[in-house]
């Protein structure tokens, strides 16, 4: 792939790299690495965007794709959920599910919507930001499992 990357000290540089097997650039044409790849953005000539953050006014998109797969390494090195989007599901005989989550931080909005047939049952939501997690509560014991969409905003 062609493509164009502004490392940290902000030079534009364009190169031909080779992809990972996870669809990092990491090594140019020759073999050299280009840089940490977490420290640059990269820009292909087919136009995608690899970059850790972007910062905007507006943003105009088609379609926004969100990874419900993200797991980070806590203080003890274990990976952890950092999904800011899931799916919970509360059990027959239980009244409320913890969903762990490092996505969720002081100010946090959580959404919730069920996509179950509550039966007249109702839930409702306690965070937990310095432990990282909220609880989805219902009000009576179902008699079938609850499944619930979440997603948090920052």
């Amino acid at each position: 792939d062609r493509i164009i990357f502004a490392s940290e000290d902000g030079t534009l540089q364009q190169s031909v790299a080779q992809r990972d097997d996870k669809g990092n650039i990491l090594k140019d044409e020759d073999g050299n690495v280009i840089e940490d790849i977490n420290d640059v953005a990269i820009l292909t000539l087919n136009g995608l965007l690899n970059t850790k953050k972007i910062v905007t006014e507006e943003l105009e998109t088609n379609t926004l794709t969100i990874n419900d797969d993200i797991t980070v390494e806590d203080d003890n090195g274990d990976n952890v959920n950092a999904s800011s989007v899931g799916t919970a599901i509360i059990p027959v005989g239980e009244t409320k599910i913890e969903v762990l989550t490092k996505s969720l931080k002081d100010g946090s909005k959580v959404f919730v919507t069920p996509i179950s047939d509550m039966s007249g049952n109702s839930f409702h939501i306690e965070k937990e930001y310095e432990n990282n997690f909220f609880r989805i509560i219902i009000e009576k014991v179902s008699e079938i499992d609850l499944s619930f969409d979440w997603f948090i905003v920052n």
